[in-house]
């Protein structure tokens, strides 16, 4: 949305923007799904699997959990890569996985931050999956995706994006979806030599 940048506070824009466009969708999909209904099994198992952080009698503390797992992102998976240390980090994301089974959170009728980390750990860890897979296949230097091994951008980078999903038993699959042409004008501001951009302006 912004362009190969990465300023602060672009952040609050993707979620403004992204977050109405998601409940739009959501909402959308509900109305025109022939559904209709509440798969009761799989809200069910949704529901067991949230509270079964509190049901434990030990466990991991999530917190800890969580900080492992941002240490393998900031370290193999930054914003400088390397094929070998992704590689890495997708066994050490495998790990994580299976810790983040035996955490257990304290119960509590009150605000739990504790069980929160934990709900929080099943979404960072299909992120966190899915950005080192992402960023495994790309082979190239882009924005503000870097390679060590693979510098400078392909030209045939631009025309697809990698599109990551999971197949039925939860396995991340990976393809590479064709972009389509983009509208001229942004394709002439895309294409541009940074002249073209800034005019006749002159500077004193």
């Amino acid at each position: 949305m912004h362009g190969a940048n990465r300023l602060g506070g672009n952040s609050l824009s993707d979620l403004l923007v992204f977050g109405k466009l998601a409940g739009m969708g959501a909402a959308d999909y509900v109305k025109n799904s022939s559904q209709g209904k509440v798969d009761e099994p799989q809200a069910t198992a949704i529901i067991r699997r949230a509270t079964g952080f509190l049901n434990k009698e030990e466990g991991l503390n999530p917190f800890v959990v969580q900080e492992d797992l941002q240490k393998i992102m900031q370290q193999l998976v930054g914003i400088v890569r390397l094929g070998t240390e992704l590689q890495k980090a997708l066994v050490e994301l495998e790990r994580i996985k299976k810790d983040i089974e035996k955490v257990k959170a304290h119960a509590s009728p009150q605000f739990n931050p504790g069980w929160n980390a934990a709900i929080d750990l099943n979404n960072l860890i299909v992120t966190a999956e899915a950005v080192t897979i992402a960023a495994l296949a790309r082979e190239e230097s882009r924005g503000g995706h870097s390679r060590i091994d693979f510098q400078g951008e392909h030209e045939d980078g631009i025309t697809y994006n990698v599109v990551i999903k999971k197949d039925q038993n939860g396995k991340m699959q990976l393809r590479k979806e064709p972009r389509s042409a983009p509208p001229k004008e942004l394709k002439d501001i895309a294409y541009a030599k940074i002249e073209d951009l800034e005019g006749n302006r002159s500077y004193v």
